[in-house]
């Protein structure tokens, strides 16, 4: 078993202890039983795409949050360098949006 996949299972179960959810009570609103539930959560049955969609919303989670456990996940990257941060924001523009952002920037530069 990769150990991605292993800490996908592993992230999922603590995220559902933490909350205080039952397996029975995820199995139920999965609308599975509680027994291949518990062969999800054991690696004993293939998590597929569908369960971790399934088992993110039950848990009232991102989906990537499976993934980054303990970490939130967030689309920033943060860098620090000689005691300052630099955070780097990924953004999907359109190429009405990039033009936008370029004009907005030459006109703070002719005000500066």
């Amino acid at each position: 078993m990769d150990s991605t996949y292993k800490k996908v299972i592993e992230n999922i179960k603590s995220i559902r202890k933490e909350l205080g959810i039952s397996q029975e009570a995820i199995a139920t609103e999965l609308k599975m039983d509680a027994g291949n539930y518990s062969k999800l959560e054991n690696g004993k049955q293939i998590l597929k795409l569908t369960h971790l969609v399934n088992i993110a919303s039950v848990l009232n989670c991102d989906i990537t949050y499976l993934f980054t456990y303990p970490e939130k996940y967030v689309n920033e990257k943060t860098f620090h360098s000689q005691n300052k941060v630099k955070v780097v924001v990924e953004m999907e523009l359109t190429q009405d949006e990039i033009k936008e952002l370029d004009l907005g920037k030459r006109i703070n530069e002719k005000l500066t």
